[in-house]
């Protein structure tokens, strides 16, 4: 098995010294503290980058709703009344990218009333 080399002990893996197996468990205290405190901040980046897709997620879809909805307004393919038919229900529960599109396609027509 070959003999023991100076300050190290066989059998306990590469890198184990005579000190290390004497030393109280209480001084390894400081390094898992300060995985742990990795670990946490690992977790908290990634709960906000969670947090930050979401809400990108909830601007594409307001952006795509309300451009779908001026262009459909814009082709004249849908009229107000429609609009209006299809979302009976109480404001607060509408959605912001419907209330949004509802804006845009007002101040459309307010602007074709102006115009005429």
């Amino acid at each position: 098995m070959g003999h023991e080399h100076l300050g190290r002990l066989i059998l306990y893996g590469v890198g184990v010294s005579k000190n290390a197996l004497k030393r109280k468990p209480g001084n390894s205290d400081n390094s898992l503290k300060a995985t742990d405190d990795v670990v946490q901040q690992m977790q908290d980046r990634r709960q906000k980058k969670e947090k930050e897709m979401e809400e990108q997620k909830k601007t594409m879809r307001h952006e795509a709703i309300t451009n779908v909805i001026a262009q459909l307004q814009n082709a004249g393919l849908i009229d107000q009344n429609i609009l209006a038919t299809l979302f009976v229900r109480p404001p607060r529960e509408i959605s912001t990218s419907t209330q949004t599109a509802f804006k845009v396609i007002k101040l459309k027509e307010m602007k074709a009333v102006l115009k005429t």
